[in-house]
């Protein structure tokens, strides 16, 4: 008659390396993959919310826009002659580089920012 190992049955004996019961192990991965699984549906609405925040361009932007692609050249009168994209893209380029050199121009300035415009105190009187 052989004898019945109670432990293996009832998953008493524990893992060498880990120190564990399989069902305990069992039970830590189960309970990992819930809590994953919860971090993901919790994440999913913010990260949603967060790509949808863009708010949607004014008619006021879109007349600039077309204004400054005017300035460096491009024509919207043409039409598709059939170099459509290259033509708004080649302006586009133009555009960029065109606010990097004004943006630069700006920064090139001498000495330390500028005082405010308004300081506080007493009104200056005027000379006689």
């Amino acid at each position: 008659m052989r004898c019945i190992d109670w432990r293996r049955w009832f998953g008493s004996h524990t893992d060498r390396r880990t120190g564990l019961t399989p069902r305990l192990q069992e039970n830590i991965v189960k309970s990992l993959v819930v809590t994953a699984a919860a971090a993901v549906l919790l994440a999913a609405p913010v990260l949603s919310f967060a790509q949808s925040a863009r708010s949607p361009v004014t008619r006021a932007q879109v007349l600039q826009e077309l204004y400054d692609l005017e300035s460096v050249g491009y024509n919207p009168a043409l039409g598709d002659v059939g170099n459509y994209p290259d033509d708004i893209m080649a302006a586009q380029e133009r555009l960029a580089a065109k606010r990097l050199a004004e943006h630069k121009a700006v920064q090139s300035g001498y000495g330390p920012a500028g005082a405010g415009a308004t300081e506080s105190g007493v009104a200056a009187k005027p000379a006689l």
